[in-house]
């Protein structure tokens, strides 16, 4: 615990002085609030209407990419010049961050994207953003501080700064501060919301409340929306056809506050899974790119057992893992199980059976009202035997929520896609931010 976690925790046992506290604190952000907008307004006041625009996007996780669409048309439109920055995760050690780096580097080369590696390899230097790059305007991809500082507060507080959410918000946080009232929320000149209910949090818990938010629906899922895409198939060739499954496991095992995962329970079980349905069933073990991380720290597990459990998915003839994108694994999937986040509201835009793993009946005391929705019309798996009749469903092709979930997609998603779509929306509002259109 660090000597700022101590003081803290003694603070909390004298209610008025913790009292105190907490109101010089929220004082202290309310004018760094103040500061850095009466900044942006000077920005945007002074800007000389020039294009085209120089965009920079920060990403620590190629997972936390979900402003491809707009990244893309940005590449066509005159009006940007759009760049990729690979920013460190300085979460990981060392040699896991700079290998992550330069594994998303080489990523986003094959397909010629216009994009920097944050380290300068040549000169063992960090590229200065601010001073090499001289960008207009930044694109975040994350609210949390898993950077270094050059690549995340010192840009919110000298840039003009957009946020899309790295999920399609459902959890409940205390206060909902963490997804929606960090000083970050406060000082992004425009978030753009995937959904409606998402205005309401923002109003009432946030102190901007809704000021700086615009809904626009949710970028990332564009592709699943594209009745004209084809998906690649990424499943590995079998001797037959068989249903396909998608595994996808959360990382919060040891997260009270965010008791979603149940990997501990029924790590074991899907192992036995693939072995009971290997004529049947091929699966895909999607994990949250966290949750290996984390299990190699777990007094249970650590690196070796962590390993072959990867090794077990990867290797399998009727198994495969998958850690990147998800998309064509969604489209081409027959069905889901999992207990993830932002994976509850994007698996449901392929209408296919999917089961939500709970940890207790609580669980929905950590959603917000957008996420109960979603909760509400998937099947939910308590325990092995919940498990086991859900896979017969899918090997039978009995998919009781139809209904229901085309229901919801009609009243929460359709309508982000009628007249436009949400990457249009986006480009549109910083046109009009910045000038280029009225």
């Amino acid at each position: 615990m660090s000597l700022f976690e101590q003081i803290k925790t003694v603070l909390k046992r004298i209610p008025l002085v913790y009292y105190i506290y907490k109101w010089f604190k929220n004082k202290i952000k309310i004018i760094k609030i103040m500061k850095i907008i009466y900044n942006q307004k000077n920005i945007l006041s002074h800007y000389p209407k020039k294009t085209p625009l120089k965009v920079v996007f920060v990403l620590t996780h190629l997972s936390v990419f979900k402003t491809r669409t707009v990244f893309e048309k940005m590449l066509r439109d005159s009006a940007f010049e759009p760049l990729i920055i690979i920013a460190p995760y300085i979460i990981e050690n060392k040699k896991k961050m700079f290998s992550d780096m330069d594994e998303m580097y080489s990523y986003f080369s094959k397909f010629n994207y216009p994009v920097i590696h944050a380290y300068n390899y040549k000169n063992s230097s960090w590229i200065d953003i601010q001073k090499d790059v001289k960008p207009d305007m930044i694109i975040m991809s994350n609210p949390h501080k898993l950077t270094m500082d050059s690549y995340y507060s010192d840009l919110y507080e000298n840039f003009i700064c957009y946020y899309v959410p790295y999920s399609h918000q459902m959890s409940k946080t205390p206060n909902y501060i963490d997804q929606y009232n960090q000083l970050f929320h406060n000082v992004m000149y425009r978030i753009f919301a995937p959904q409606s209910s998402e205005l309401l949090i923002f109003k009432k818990y946030s102190v901007r409340k809704s000021k700086n938010i615009l809904v626009t629906g949710y970028p990332a899922t564009e592709i699943l929306m594209d009745r004209n895409y084809k998906a690649k198939n990424f499943w590995k060739k079998q001797n037959k056809i068989k249903k396909k499954i998608i595994f996808a496991p959360h990382h919060t095992i040891d997260t009270p506050n965010l008791p979603y995962a149940n990997f501990l329970k029924y790590a074991d079980y899907f192992k036995k899974l693939v072995k009971i349905h290997e004529d049947t069933i091929q699966w895909a073990f999607k994990p949250h790119p966290l949750l290996k991380g984390k299990l190699k720290k777990h007094k249970e597990w650590g690196e070796d057992k962590t390993n072959e459990y990867w090794d077990f998915w990867e290797n399998g003839s009727n198994t495969q893992l998958e850690e990147k994108g998800y998309e064509d694994l969604f489209l081409t999937s027959d069905a889901m199980i999992h207990d993830s986040g932002s994976f509850l509201i994007e698996y449901l835009y392929v209408n296919k059976p999917v089961m939500y793993l709970t940890s207790s009946s609580l669980i929905i005391d950590h959603f917000n009202p957008f996420g109960c929705e979603a909760f509400d019309i998937c099947l939910h798996g308590e325990n092995f035997n919940d498990i086991d009749l859900f896979i017969d469903s899918v090997i039978q092709n009995r998919d009781i929520m139809k209904e229901k979930r085309e229901q919801f997609l009609e009243k929460n998603i359709t309508p982000y896609y009628k007249d436009k779509v949400p990457s249009d929306r986006i480009i549109e509002s910083i046109k009009k931010d910045f000038g280029i259109i009225n």
